[in-house]
């Protein structure tokens, strides 16, 4: 990543328990049927997932550890 300098990055992907996946589905259906559109497929199947993006290194920031932090910020 980076326009000038490019920086190392790691795509970290953490599956969210069934219940927030339906909470987070449910409310996108809610705010698109009240703007008057149907989500995507795509954007529902996202919804499944935290994604991250890093540049500490795997043996520093383990995936786990990155989700808890990125909770308490």
């Amino acid at each position: 990543m980076g326009a000038y300098e490019r920086i190392p990055t790691r795509l970290i992907a953490v599956r969210m328990p069934e219940a927030s996946v339906n909470e987070r589905r449910r409310r996108a259906h809610t705010a698109a049927k009240k703007a008057g559109y149907t989500p995507s497929q795509a954007y529902l199947t996202l919804m499944a997932w935290h994604l991250f993006i890093t540049h500490g290194p795997a043996t520093v920031w383990p995936p786990t550890t990155v989700a808890v932090a990125y909770s308490l910020r």
